[in-house]
């Protein structure tokens, strides 16, 4: 009887799940998605619309209910579409033929303005040490500490400054051979371009820190901000400068950043229609969230921890990723 109870009453709550779920997906497939700020924002933590399948899915196995489970069938399916391959064995790596390949590190970091712990950052170069560094939010009085303490193993190195905090710059091991610094940055795209030899052979990196959404919140009452107003309008444009430049880029590409977007929503959509792949999708374990950062003791994101993934690094189809990960520094936003 007891069964036969909890049978039934995990199958409405499996049922009402998919209702939920089906229902949240067409409002993010309707007219309604460019009026209604929520479910824009609502793509933002998509992945978090999964969290009750673990639960509903493990009741549903312990309970033996058919329902349950057929409830919980295409949501599942479209997870494991989704995110499938960040908790598997990289197959694709195991069948390629990479003998002679050149191979290259990159590392992308937003140094966050307001921390510069440069002296942080120099170990975990050290530890890692990548052939590419991409750096957003570089302060514009930091590039000569930079130089002294890359100099010596970095000694190509490119900045954008902005005039404020928010520059960006590239330090390679690799010779330059071109340098752009895009011209859209009355759009807010701050995007930086290099060609790059690589043993003989050009290549693209580029790296760019895209303006966040307008978001609107206060603090009435309790802890946590409380969000009142969200809009990727001016984001949709700024990213159009930045496909411009990617549309215009040789190939192999490489272009990582802050690119103040995750991986379900639309703009990074748009990033794959060019032919580009999410380092992290192909070859990372997880979810690799980067965003908050818990270690930020300024304001409130200090008692978030990471909910999002917003820094991406991409290639073009002439790269295959061996491995992703999220490195150990302790501030970054």
């Amino acid at each position: 009887m007891v069964v036969r109870i909890g049978r039934a009453v995990w199958a409405t709550a499996s049922v009402l799940f998919l209702v939920g779920y089906l229902g949240w997906q067409g409002l993010l497939h309707s007219p309604l998605r460019e009026e209604l700020w929520q479910l824009q924002l609502s793509e933002v933590f998509a992945i978090w619309f999964y969290l009750p399948l673990a639960p509903l899915l493990l009741g549903a196995l312990l309970l033996r209910s058919r329902t349950a489970l057929l409830a919980l069938l295409a949501p599942l399916c479209i997870f494991g579409a989704q995110y499938g391959a960040q908790f598997m064995p990289n197959w694709q790596l195991a069948f390629s033929n990479l003998a002679g390949a050149p191979r290259l590190r990159v590392m992308t970091w937003n140094m966050l303005y307001a921390s510069q712990l440069e002296d942080e950052f120099y170990p975990e170069v050290t530890k890692l040490q990548p052939d590419v560094i991409a750096l957003q939010e570089v302060p514009y009085d930091i590039e000569r500490k930079m130089v002294a303490l890359l100099g010596h193993e970095y000694p190509y190195y490119q900045v954008q400054s902005v005039g404020s905090a928010s520059g960006i710059g590239i330090w390679s091991k690799l010779p330059f051979i071109k340098t752009e610094q895009a011209n859209s940055r009355l759009l807010g795209c701050i995007c930086l371009r290099l060609t790059l030899d690589l043993h003989g052979r050009p290549i693209t990196v580029m790296t760019t820190h895209v303006r966040g959404p307008q978001i609107h919140y206060g603090f009435r009452r309790g802890l946590f901000p409380r969000i009142n107003y969200f809009s990727t309008a001016d984001q949709d444009l700024i990213f159009g400068a930045l496909l411009k430049q990617v549309a215009e880029s040789q190939r192999p590409l490489i272009l990582m950043g802050d690119f103040n977007t995750t991986e379900r929503q639309p703009n990074f959509a748009r990033l794959r229609q060019q032919g580009l792949t999410d380092a992290y999708e192909a070859a990372g374990w997880g979810m690799g969230f980067t965003y908050p950062n818990p270690n930020l003791r300024y304001n409130w994101r200090s008692r978030v921890p990471p909910l999002i993934r917003i820094d991406h690094i991409l290639f073009s189809a002439e790269w295959q990723a061996l491995n992703t990960w999220t490195g150990s520094l302790p501030v970054s936003d």
